[in-house]
């Protein structure tokens, strides 16, 4: 692909996102530059990138929540938990 092509991609979240859970997914993924406000997904495969991004999003969900709760929560493999009340 020429260096001056520019893809678009949309990923559909729906309408119960929360934008604060969704930039905590692209920190953690390095996409946000909290520091500076700068968004930069530079990744070839955008389908790839979606599925990874709506992963990172639930994992926020689940951490939010936990946290909310109470809960004890465990990582046990990548965007998996283990989660114990107190």
């Amino acid at each position: 692909m020429p260096c001056n092509t520019i893809r678009v991609t949309q990923i559909e979240f729906g309408k119960a996102t929360d934008p604060g859970l969704l930039m905590a997914a692209l920190t953690e993924l390095g996409q946000f530059d909290t520091q500076t406000g700068q968004l930069s997904v530079r990744r070839n495969d955008a389908t790839e990138f979606a599925s990874e991004l709506k992963q990172c999003y639930s994992a926020q969900i689940v951490k939010t929540q936990a946290k909310k709760f109470g809960w004890q929560l465990k990582e046990t493999a990548k965007y998996q938990y283990e989660i114990q009340r107190r």
